[in-house]
């Protein structure tokens, strides 16, 4: 996990790899029929919605494998605002919880799980927060060790990609006030 980059008197100076940990997650048994779905809608796509997906992506990527919680943190944040927040051109107020009441009716079905993502994307959002500008994170946001929140994001981040992929950009106008 790290790159060697010189030896001088015979000691080693080594850099780590941004990319420090991995989470092994169970590849479906359909996933190879899911992943040929997803790569035929996401060739279908304009070329500006590719541009904002090919963004979510890379950083939702960097942000799994980093082996700092901070960075990763930071990483999901950029993914998240990515998916939910691009089409604000120059109103950006109330970022926070646009990004929350976006993400929570998107993603959730009954009333029960969009309170529970609106409180999960508070507290990813929070994260991000925190990391930028601290540089550091707590070891929990509201009793959760900030590692599991991470996971947690990861997941619902990739499904909104998935979802972003399959069926287009989302009408938030719509999303907000259904």
């Amino acid at each position: 996990k790290t790159l060697n980059l010189t030896v001088i008197n015979g000691a080693r100076y080594r850099l780590h790899y941004i990319e420090g940990r991995s989470t092994h997650r169970e590849w479906p048994e359909d996933g190879c029929e899911q992943a040929l779905i997803i790569h035929k809608s996401f060739l279908d796509l304009n070329e500006k919605q590719k541009t904002v997906l090919r963004l979510s992506m890379g950083r939702l990527n960097t942000a799994m494998r980093r082996y700092s919680p901070v960075d990763a943190a930071i990483d999901l944040g950029i993914a998240l605002e990515s998916i939910f927040l691009s089409d604000l051109a120059g109103d950006r107020g109330e970022l926070t919880y646009r990004l929350k009441l976006r993400a929570s009716k998107y993603l959730g079905r009954s009333l029960d799980e969009k309170k529970e993502l609106f409180n999960i994307f508070g507290d990813l959002y929070l994260a991000r927060s925190i990391a930028v500008h601290t540089g550091k994170l707590p070891e929990k946001i509201r009793k959760k060790p900030i590692n599991d929140l991470l996971n947690i994001g990861f997941d619902h981040t990739a499904r909104a990609i998935r979802l972003v992929i399959l069926n287009g950009q989302p009408d938030w106008t719509a999303i907000t006030l259904n």
